[in-house]
């Protein structure tokens, strides 16, 4: 099968709960930005995977011009849909595959919760053409609730783990995590003064955007449960609700993890 189709298809059928769960990127992690690259308005910046707009929304204003890309055509009519009024965005459906290094230039580019997905190295190589002097690369990233520190987060692993079995899922196959850390991609390929930086958040979910958080990813998307899926909603219900002492709100206390370089 074609690998863009593969990639196309890890989020089959997840946009409409990516759009409705999958968290903003805070307002600390958009300063931290402004700031570190001298965001004032001017030139343009480039979101790859931007899903359905989420990181595209909250950097927008600080440029002339935004171009965003996704592999998933359902993704970006999400993102077309909520689009706020007043932002230069030009949304294109493409892969990582397609950047040319005759495009742009780019003030900044980002990947925010989509690097993994992508041919870093060859990526890396081609922005060094395209990321205007003085411009720079972060990328982003949250994690999941596969890797979540918090009880009710390890609960959702094992209850999963119960239905899908051990491996992480990425859609029809098995996830494979990226081999170093994206700082020392950065560096190998060249980039100055490559920095990581933890911003740390906290936020409240319920049962319904859990729930629906869980549907937005490729390790638990609605298919992959098949005909178990009310079984699967009822069970992580009831082992929530156990490991959280009857409290409908759950805290998360997390960090987004900002790896970040100049050209």
């Amino acid at each position: 099968m074609d690998k863009n189709k593969l990639q196309a298809d890890l989020f089959k059928g997840t946009a409409q709960y990516y759009a409705a769960y999958r968290p903003d990127l805070p307002i600390p992690v958009v300063n931290y930005l402004k700031n570190r690259f001298n965001l004032n308005g001017n030139g343009s910046f480039l979101d790859m995977g931007c899903g359905t707009g989420q990181s595209t929304f909250a950097l927008a204003s600080l440029f002339e011009k935004t171009f965003a890309f996704d592999i998933d055509e359902e993704m970006l009519k999400e993102a077309r849909k909520n689009e706020p009024e007043g932002l230069n965005i030009q949304w294109q459906h493409r892969s990582d595959k397609d950047v040319n290094i005759t495009e742009g230039p780019y003030r900044l580019v980002i990947a925010c919760r989509a690097f993994n997905w992508m041919d870093q190295y060859l990526l890396l190589q081609k922005l060094h053409h395209i990321i205007e002097p003085g411009g720079g690369i972060a990328l982003i990233g949250d994690g999941s609730f596969w890797t979540g520190d918090e009880p009710w987060q390890k609960k959702i692993k094992e209850v999963i783990q119960s239905f899908l079995g051990q491996e992480r899922r990425a859609g029809n196959s098995i996830y494979s995590a990226p081999n170093e850390p994206y700082i020392v991609s950065l560096k190998k390929n060249g980039y100055k003064d490559p920095l990581l930086e933890a911003i740390p958040i906290t936020r409240e979910w319920n049962i319904q955007s859990i729930i629906g958080y869980l549907y937005s990813t490729s390790f638990s998307a609605k298919h992959l449960f098949g005909n178990r899926l009310k079984e699967f909603e009822e069970t992580i219900k009831e082992q929530l609700m156990l490991v959280n002492g009857g409290k409908e709100i759950f805290i998360e206390h997390t960090e987004f993890i900002v790896q970040s370089a100049f050209q």
